[in-house]
C-alpha cells in the first residue's frame, strides 16, 4: 500500500502594475498546472499546491477572488485529469458583499471536484489581518477524503490550511470529528509570512502535527516576498522525507519564478509500523469538541 506524493513549492503573487486581470490569472493557471504536469510526470498519485495558488498579495483584497467555475479552478480540474493525479489546492473565492473565502479544494483524478474546505483560523497576527477581508470557516466542518490509490489502498487524506497548524486540536478534528479511522495524510496549503524565526517555526509546526497524530504531513508553502517558502513531506516519526531545500527566513526565491517539487513515497505499512509502536492515538483521554 502506498502511493507517490508531491508538494509543489511557487510564488502566486497578485497582479502586476497595470496587468489585466484576465492575464494575471491566465499567468497563474500556466504556473498551477506546470505543477500539475510535473507530479504528474513524476509518478505521483497526489500532489498539494499552496494555500492563495489563486493570488496572494501582502494586503489581500476581493479582486484576488475568483469563483469556482473561473480560471483557475476549472484549469486545474482538467489539469487533473490530463495528469490522471488528485490535485489538492487552496483558493480565494467570493463570499458575499467584497468578502471573501479561503479554501481549500480537493479535486479528484477525474477532475470531479471532492471536497472543499474554509480556513477555520484566519491569520490575525504578526500585523496581519485576514479578518478584514476573510469569513472563518466553521470549525464543525473539517474535510477528510478517502481516496483511492492504484494498488488498492484507500488513503485518508486531511486538510488543514496555514495559520490552522499552530492550533494542534484542527489535526485532531479530522479523527474526533469528521470521524472514521485517523488521517493516513495531512495536506497543508500555506502562504506562511517571512519574519525572524518564522521559517523554523513552521518546520517545527509541521514535524509536530506529524509526530502526534501519528501522520504523514504534506506541506506545500509559497515562496517569494515576504513569504518563507519550506515545503516538506514528514513521515508519522516526524523524520523529513522530502524537502525544497531554500534555508529562508525572511523570504525565499526557490519556486519563484517557476514551480519546485519535493517527491517522496508514503506507506501504509509504514503507518501501520509506526502507530504499532507508539499508540499514542489509542491513549488518548481527551477528544476535540468544536467550540
Amino acid at each position: 500500500m502506498s502511493v507517490r506524493l508531491a508538494v509543489a513549492q511557487l510564488a502566486a503573487d497578485g497582479p502586476a502594475a497595470g496587468e489585466a486581470l484576465g492575464a494575471w490569472r491566465d499567468r497563474l493557471l500556466t504556473l498551477a498546472t506546470r505543477a500539475v504536469a510535473a507530479a504528474g510526470e513524476a509518478g505521483c498519485g497526489v500532489v498539494v499546491l499552496p494555500e492563495y495558488t489563486s493570488g496572494w498579495q501582502a494586503r489581500l483584497g476581493p479582486e484576488l477572488a475568483d469563483d469556482e467555475a473561473g480560471t483557475l479552478v476549472g484549469g486545474l480540474r482538467a489539469a487533473a485529469r490530463a495528469a490522471g493525479i488528485a490535485v489538492v489546492v487552496g483558493v480565494l473565492v467570493p463570499a458575499s458583499g467584497d468578502r471573501a473565502r479561503n479554501l481549500t479544494l480537493v479535486i479528484a483524478p477525474d477532475g470531479e471536484v471532492v471536497g472543499r474546505y474554509a480556513k477555520v483560523h484566519l491569520y490575525d497576527a504578526y500585523g496581519a489581518r485576514e479578518s478584514d477581508l476573510l469569513d472563518a470557516g466553521e470549525p464543525d466542518r473539517p474535510l477528510v477524503v478517502d481516496m483511492p490509490t492504484a494498488d488498492g489502498w484507500v488513503l485518508r487524506l486531511g486538510v488543514v490550511t496555514c495559520y490552522d497548524l499552530r492550533f494542534p486540536e484542527s489535526v485532531r478534528a479530522l479523527t474526533d470529528v469528521a470521524g472514521g479511522a485517523p488521517v493516513d495524510v495531512v495536506a497543508v496549503g500555506a502562504a506562511w509570512s517571512g519574519g525572524p524565526d518564522k521559517a523554523e517555526q513552521l518546520r517545527t509546526l509541521v514535524r509536530a502535527r506529524a509526530i502526534e497524530n501519528t501522520a504523514y504531513v504534506a506541506l506545500a508553502s509559497q515562496a517569494g516576498r515576504g513569504r518563507v517558502g519550506g515545503s516538506a513531506i514528514v513521515d508519522p516519526r516526524g523524520a523529513v522525507l522530502a524537502a525544497v531545500d531554500d534555508g529562508a527566513d525572511r523570504g525565499s526565491r526557490v519556486g519563484a519564478d517557476a514551480p519546485v517539487l519535493a517527491v517522496a513515497t508514503i506507506t501504509g505499512e509504514e503507518l501501520a509500523r509506526v502507530r504499532e509502536a507508539s499508540p499514542v492515538l489509542r491513549h488518548r483521554r481527551y477528544r476535540v469538541t468544536p467550540a
